[in-house]
């Protein structure tokens, strides 16, 4: 598991996917989140965030495949995906760490367990943002989300050969909120410790 988390941190660090944070791991859930930066919202197509996360579960995707292949070993991926607003914030005394909530968040989670393995799965409004982007869907139909009723949903084929590349980013010059928030943590951890030894 270790191995998959450590290929796809090093997958999040390709300048293409500037604008995605990863929140958290938990177990052998990875939870990412894009546009959360302002720094990012420039020229850009306001739904540049929401096709560069797509973008990055398709790499996910590729990368499980290539280690399944080396690895002789048959690991899959499901992934759930969601757009519009959410609230973020760095909770905890101790060990501060940046978290997000709200209805996209939720429904995101919903789309990823009632998703099938080896399948992108995300609902109505993602879909039409994403073919109006040139990505290749397929109808899933109702499905019964927990908390939701039934909802329409599709899954993510892929994206057609012209559109791709189009909407890559300019890695940012400011450091994401992930990074300061590490910073200083470990700054508090270098000063609790001198306080100890």
């Amino acid at each position: 598991l270790n191995e998959i988390i450590v290929d796809f941190d090093e997958l999040l660090a390709e300048p293409r996917f500037s604008s995605i944070e990863k929140i958290k791991t938990v177990g052998a859930s990875y939870m990412a989140a894009s546009g959360l930066n302002p720094t990012h919202r420039g020229k850009e197509d306001e739904h540049d965030h929401i096709c560069a996360l797509v973008d990055f579960a398709i790499a996910m995707k590729q990368c499980l495949e290539e280690l399944n292949k080396h690895s002789f070993n048959n690991f899959q991926l499901r992934v759930g995906i969601s757009s519009g607003a959410l609230v973020g914030g760095v909770i905890g005394a101790r060990k501060p760490v940046y978290d997000i909530w709200g209805n996209t968040v939720n429904e995101a989670s919903r789309m990823d367990s009632t998703g099938a393995m080896g399948r992108i799965q995300i609902p109505k409004e993602t879909a039409m943002m994403l073919t109006a982007r040139g990505y290749q869907l397929e109808y899933r139909g109702l499905v019964p989300v927990k908390g939701k009723g039934e909802m329409e949903t599709y899954y993510v084929v892929g994206r057609s050969v012209s559109t791709q590349g189009q909407f890559t980013r300019t890695p940012s010059q400011h450091a994401s909120l992930a990074a300061v928030v590490y910073g200083m943590v470990q700054a508090r951890r270098r000063q609790n410790t001198r306080v100890v030894a």
